[in-house]
């Protein structure tokens, strides 16, 4: 007021302000901030990007996060493909329900820690998701036995990608959308390890430790939903498939073979054949001009329906043949780990098959 403050003190009297929110953000110093207020990265509309690296950002409560449509919050960055000076967050959220993050914005998270402090479930529902070498971190434990401790991803996300994501005390990891990328994923100490509620989801380089029930599982009300499981770095030992009996959960292994002469020369055209013991072909296909065949996927087992019935495909019998050439017959194989051969073929005369280098 600068008739009665003179331009440098407010006038007698109350002043009101109406705003819809308020709260503050406690800056600590060495890139730690805390805050007890909704924070709305963009307005749906307007072209927004907020990047933290290497801070701490803790959400008190019930305070949220939300990245609306044309925004991008990035955590973390991204060099040649890998993540560097990562930040941690810790999320909040509204006890005993959900909070969904992603509004139709950008979330990328590199090299970061992601925690859920709250009892709330932390859904990434709309927009873009992408994350690589990152850790995310809930609050369930067998004591603390609520279902909202969790991450969910899905079901309307026009891209999914996740990289080697550690996943810790999560009472579950849920994706209800397709990833496009999803490999290496870790999931420890949870009540379940990962749940997918779509068709054709293939998963690799997954392991999941100390799940308190099931260690992965399909779970749909609607059409059959499948999970693959594409070298697994550990067993899968608790399988659940729930809501469809077309449903199912496979484990299968990679192969790649590589075929030479005696004298180390790459040999073409090779024919290779694997079969299943009981099921039948699996793949024939013949080698390139480095001896190579295009890397196959070899199933090991399959859980179908609710029931979980099981299929067992192993012992695996490969057949090695080029016309000229002795033919190498390998059986009883278990494939029960990703397949990495050097094979070698005698010319027909020789006496010896070949052998595996």
């Amino acid at each position: 007021d600068n008739s009665a403050g003179g331009g440098t003190q407010w006038a007698d009297g109350t002043v009101r302000v109406t705003q819809a929110r308020w709260g503050l953000i406690w800056d600590h110093g060495d890139g730690v901030y805390k805050t007890d207020a909704d924070l709305d990265i963009g307005d749906g509309s307007t072209s927004t990007y907020l990047t933290s690296t290497v801070e701490n950002v803790i959400f008190v409560g019930a305070a949220v996060v939300e990245v609306h449509a044309a925004a991008t919050l990035q955590i973390g960055a991204l060099t040649d493909s890998w993540g560097v000076d990562g930040s941690s967050w810790h999320l909040g959220g509204p006890d005993a329900g959900s909070e969904q993050w992603g509004k139709g914005g950008t979330v990328l998270v590199y090299a970061s820690k992601i925690y859920n402090a709250v009892k709330c479930e932390q859904r990434l529902q709309v927009g873009v998701f992408k994350t690589k070498n990152s850790i995310f971190h809930a609050t369930w434990t067998a004591a603390l036995n609520d279902w909202q401790r969790r991450f969910n991803y899905g079901p309307s996300l026009t891209t999914l990608e996740i990289e080697d994501m550690y996943i810790a005390k999560s009472q579950n990891t849920i994706f209800e959308d397709v990833p496009g990328v999803i490999d290496n994923i870790q999931s420890h100490a949870g009540r379940f390890g990962v749940q997918t509620t779509q068709p054709s989801v293939e998963v690799t380089g997954i392991r999941v430790t100390s799940a308190n029930v099931n260690d992965v599982r399909v779970w749909t009300a609607g059409p059959a939903a499948d999970l693959t499981l594409t070298d697994p770095k550990a067993t899968t030992a608790n399988p659940d498939v729930a809501g469809n009996a077309a449903s199912f959960i496979q484990e299968q292994y990679t192969c790649n073979i590589h075929v030479a002469d005696r004298a180390g020369n790459n040999l073409a055209t090779v024919n290779i054949g694997c079969d299943s013991d009981g099921e039948g072909d699996v793949f024939d296909v013949n080698t390139d001009a480095n001896g190579d065949i295009a890397e196959q996927k070899v199933p090991f087992k399959k859980w179908v329906g609710e029931s979980e019935t099981l299929t067992s495909f192993s012992p695996h019998t490969f057949t090695i043949s080029k016309a000229g050439y002795e033919t190498l017959i390998l059986e009883v194989i278990t494939v029960d780990h990703p397949i990495v051969w050097h094979l070698e073929l005698q010319r027909s005369a020789s006496l010896n098959s070949g052998l595996i280098g």
